[in-house]
C-alpha cells in the first residue's frame, strides 16, 4: 500500500471528525488520488434515524471550498446514478457521458471517479473524485477508492452510533425532568415552571435564547440564557406578532426549519429583537397533536450550530410530552377547588394525560381501583378509607407519563437498564400527588406499591413490617389485574383467576392478607374490556403492535411473534411442518444488481408466500431467509417453491446470474412437529443445519 495511501487512512480513521475538518479531508484524498476535485455527499447522520434522506456535500476544486446542503447540482448525474445503483463508477470521458452536467457547473472535469459509501450494506453518501484529463482511473484508484470509502463510512457509521446514544439519553433525561417538576404545580406560578423547563431544554441544545406559543391556552413567552431578555405574554401583542415562530403559526408551517430555510423558503423577515440580540441561526420546530399545530419552540443561536440534525431531532420529540405537562400543571394547578367539589371527575381528566401515553393504563387502574375498593369493604374499613383505597388505585401508574416512549411501548421483555427506567414511575406518581391535601393519606401507598415482604421491591426495598396496610391491599390488586389481563410482554397474554391466584402465593406479598380476601378476587373478577371514550386509543394500539410484531419491509412475522403463535401448536400436540426457504447468494445479487434488486426479491419472495394460502404463518428468520408455517404435512412444497423461483426470476432477474435459473433461487429444508423436534429451538436448529449442508455440498460459486 502507497504511504500517502496509509496516511490518508490513518487520517480518516484516527483523526477525522464528521463536519469538523472535511476540507482537510478532502484536501488528503485529492492529494492522495493526484487529482483536480473530491466531493463528498453524506447522508445527514444526525437527521438518518428520521429517514430524511437530506445529503451534505462537502466540495474540493483545485483550492476552491464549498459546503451546501442537497445541492441540485451534486445531486444529479453520475452521483445520482451512483446513490441508485450502489456500485462504483469510472467515467473515461465526461463529456460523452450521457448524464453528464454543463461544463461550467461541472468545472470541466474530463474523467471521474464516483464510489459508494457502504458499511454493512448501509449506504452514507458517495465519493466523487475528478481530474482535468480524459482517461480512465486505474485499477489500484479503484480498489483504493473502495477502501478510502469503506473507511469513511465506517466512521460516519459510529458516529450514527454514537448520536443515537447521545439522543436517547438527553431524551430520557428531559423526560423524567420534565416529568418529575409536576410537583411543583401547587408550589410555584405557571411561567416560573415553564421557564426553568424550557432552559433545561435550552441548555441541552446550547442555545442562546428560546422562545414557546401555545396558542390555545394563550402562551407566549421567550428567554435567554443570562436572564437579560425575558418575556412572558397573555395574548399576541404587536411584539409576539414579529416574532418567526409566530409567524410560522399563523401560516401553519408544520416543517422543523432553521432560521436560514424560514428566510429563504418562506420569505419571513427577522425579528426587530432578534437582530438586535445577533442571532446568527436557529430552529423552529412546530408540534403538533390529532394532525394541527399546537404549539411550536423556537431556539436561536449567537454562533454557528453544531449538529443542527441532532437539535431537531430532540426538540421534535420532547416538544409533544412539553404540551402534555402544561395540560397536567395547569390542571394540578386548580386542584384544591377542583376536587372539593368534583373529585372523581378530575381525577378522570388527569388519567386521561396518563392514557395518552399509555393506552392500556386506564382500563387498569379503575380495575385496581374497583378491587382495592371491594377488598377495603369485605375488611370493614370505613367508607372514607374504602374511597381512598379507590383513589389510590386510580393514581397508582400516574407516573408513567414520566418515563420514555421508547421503554413504556416497548412489546417485549425489558432489559435491565430499561427495567431501571420504568423503576421509577411510582416515584413520579408520588411526587405528582404527595403535596395535595387531599391526596396526602395514600401518597405512600402509591409510590411503595411494587414494594414486597422480602425486601426485594422498589424504590425503597421496604420489608414487610415497614409497608402500610394499604399499600398491601394495592400491591394484591395491582399484581392479580396484571395477571388477568392482556400483557404483550409475556408469551401466556393472560391468566385465569385461578393461575393468578396460585402465582400470587409464590409472590412476596402479605399472604395471610391474601388467603383473607381472595374469595373478593374470585367473586369480583372484572373482564378486560376496551371503553368506548378510550377505544381509539386502543385501536392505536392495535396498530402500534402491529409495527413490533410485523417486519417493516416485507409484512412477515417477526420471531418472538412466530413463536408464540407455533408454541399455541405445541402445547395442544398439533403436529405441523415448517418450511425454510434461504435465498442462494443474496450478497452477490446485491453487489451484482443493486441492493434494490436484492429487496426486490425480498419482497417478492415474502409476498408469494403470504399470499399463496399455503402457510398459516410466515417468518423472516434473517437477512435473506424466511420459514413458513402448514398444518398440510403431505404436501411436497418444492414445485410450489420452483414455480415461485421463475416467478420472481422472470420480474427481478434481467441482471442475474445464469446460474440461478438452472439451481433455482433458493435452498430449502423442511422439519416436522413432532417427528423432528419437542420445540421451537429443535425444528429451528434442524432447518438451519440442513441448509447449511446444502450449502457446504452444493455450493454455488459465483465470480465477482
Amino acid at each position: 500500500m502507497r504511504s500517502d495511501l496509509k496516511a490518508l487512512l490513518s487520517f480518516i480513521l484516527n483523526k477525522w471528525q464528521v463536519n469538523e475538518n472535511d476540507r482537510e479531508l478532502l484536501e488528503l484524498i485529492k492529494e492522495s488520488f493526484d487529482a483536480d476535485g473530491v466531493n463528498l455527499g453524506l447522508i445527514d447522520v444526525e437527521l438518518f434515524n428520521e429517514g430524511s434522506g437530506v445529503i451534505e456535500f462537502k466540495h474540493l476544486f483545485k483550492d476552491r471550498y464549498k459546503e451546501t446542503q442537497a445541492d441540485t447540482i451534486y445531486l444529479k448525474g453520475a452521483f445520482e446514478e451512483v446513490l441508485n445503483s450502489k456500485r462504483q463508477l469510472n467515467i473515461s470521458d465526461y463529456d460523452a457521458y450521457k448524464n453528464r452536467l454543463d461544463a461550467k457547473l461541472c468545472n470541466n472535469i474530463k474523467s471521474l471517479l464516483s464510489t459508494p459509501l457502504l458499511s454493512r450494506d448501509k449506504f452514507y453518501g458517495v465519493l466523487q473524485i475528478s481530474k482535468l484529463k480524459t482517461g480512465f482511473f486505474s485499477q489500484d484508484d479503484c480498489d483504493n477508492a473502495f477502501i478510502v470509502s469503506s473507511a469513511i463510512a465506517s466512521v460516519v457509521s459510529y458516529k450514527e452510533k454514537d448520536m443515537k446514544l447521545e439522543f436517547n439519553d438527553t431524551i430520557g433525561g428531559l423526560s423524567i425532568e420534565i416529568s418529575s417538576s409536576l410537583k411543583d404545580a401547587l408550589n410555584i406560578p405557571f411561567d416560573k415552571w415553564l421557564e426553568s423547563i424550557l432552559k433545561k431544554i435550552l441548555y441541552k441544545v446550547d442555545s442562546y435564547i428560546t422562545g414557546f406559543i401555545m396558542p390555545y391556552d394563550n402562551i407566549y413567552c421567550v428567554f435567554s440564557k443570562d436572564r437579560n431578555f425575558t418575556y412572558f405574554f397573555k395574548e399576541p401583542t404587536q411584539k409576539v406578532q414579529d416574532w418567526i415562530v409566530y409567524k410560522m403559526y399563523k401560516m401553519g408551517i408544520k416543517q422543523t426549519v432553521t432560521y436560514k430555510e424560514a428566510i429563504d423558503r418562506f420569505n419571513l423577515k427577522p425579528s426587530l429583537e432578534a437582530k438586535k440580540l445577533g442571532v446568527v441561526n436557529g430552529i423552529f420546530v412546530p408540534i403538533e397533536y390529532n394532525g394541527e399545530v399546537v404549539a411550536s419552540f423556537a431556539y436561536g443561536f449567537v454562533e454557528p450550530i453544531k449538529d443542527i440534525g441532532f437539535h431537531k431531532m430532540i426538540l421534535k420529540r420532547i416538544g409533544l410530552q412539553l404540551v402534555l405537562a402544561i395540560y397536567s400543571f395547569k390542571r394540578l394547578g386548580y386542584l384544591n377547588r377542583v376536587v372539593s367539589t368534583n373529585e372523581e371527575k378530575f381525577i378522570f381528566s388527569l388519567m386521561k394525560v396518563a392514557a395518552i401515553r399509555d393506552s392500556y393504563t386506564k382500563g387498569h387502574s379503575q380495575r385496581v381501583a374497583l378491587y382495592s375498593k371491594r377488598i377495603a369493604d369485605y375488611l370493614n374499613l370505613t367508607e372514607r378509607e374504602q374511597n381512598l383505597l379507590y383513589v389510590a388505585g386510580l393514581l397508582h401508574d400516574l407516573g408513567k407519563i414520566g418515563v420514555p416512549d421508547s421503554v413504556l411501548l416497548k412489546p417485549g421483555k425489558l432489559s435491565h437498564h430499561e427495567f431501571e427506567i420504568i423503576k421509577y414511575h411510582p416515584v413520579f406518581s408520588w411526587e405528582i400527588i404527595k403535596d395535595i391535601d387531599q391526596f396526602k393519606e395514600i401518597a405512600l401507598s402509591v409510590k411503595h406499591h411494587h414494594e414486597r415482604c422480602d425486601g426485594s421491591g422498589y424504590p425503597d426495598g421496604l420489608k414487610c413490617k415497614e409497608i402500610d396496610f394499604f399499600t398491601r391491599i394495592l400491591s394484591i390488586a395491582d399484581i392479580f389485574d396484571a395477571l388477568t389481563s392482556t400483557r404483550a410482554y409475556r408469551k401466556k397474554e393472560r391468566y385465569s383467576v385461578f393461575e393468578a391466584l396460585d402465582i400470587l402465593k409464590h409472590v412476596s406479598i402479605d399472604r395471610e392478607l391474601l388467603n383473607k380476601i381472595k374469595d373478593v378476587l374470585i367473586d369480583g373478577y372484572i373482564i378486560e374490556k376496551t371503553e368506548d371514550e378510550y377505544i381509539e386509543l386502543f385501536e392505536v394500539e392495535k396498530e402500534r403492535k402491529k409495527i413490533f410484531e410485523r417486519d417493516f419491509f416485507t409484512g412477515a412475522d417477526r420471531i418472538h411473534s412466530f413463536v408464540r403463535f407455533v408454541d399455541k401448536f405445541i402445547r395442544r400436540s398439533q403436529p405441523f411442518c415448517l418450511y425454510y426457504v434461504d435465498i442462494k447468494n443474496l450478497g452477490y445479487i446485491n453487489y451484482k444488481c443493486s441492493i434494490q434488486k436484492g429487496n426486490q426479491i425480498l419482497e417478492k419472495l415474502a409476498e408469494g408466500m403470504i399470499k399463496s394460502g399455503k402457510f398459516i404463518r410466515v417468518m423472516r428468520s434473517g437477512s435473506d431467509s424466511f420459514i413458513g408455517m402448514s398444518l398440510n404435512c403431505n404436501q411436497d412444497y418444492r414445485k410450489f417453491f420452483d414455480i415461485l423461483s421463475k416467478e420472481i426470476l422472470s420480474e427481478t432477474g434481467a441482471c442475474i446470474d445464469k446460474k440461478f435459473y438452472s439451481t433455482g433461487l433458493f435452498y430449502i429444508a423442511w422439519a416436522f412437529y413432532p417427528n423432528d423436534g419437542k420445540t421451537f429451538e429443535d425444528l429451528l436448529y434442524r432447518l438451519k443445519t440442513t441448509i447449511k449442508k446444502f450449502k457446504f455440498e452444493n455450493k454455488l460459486y459465483l465470480e465477482f
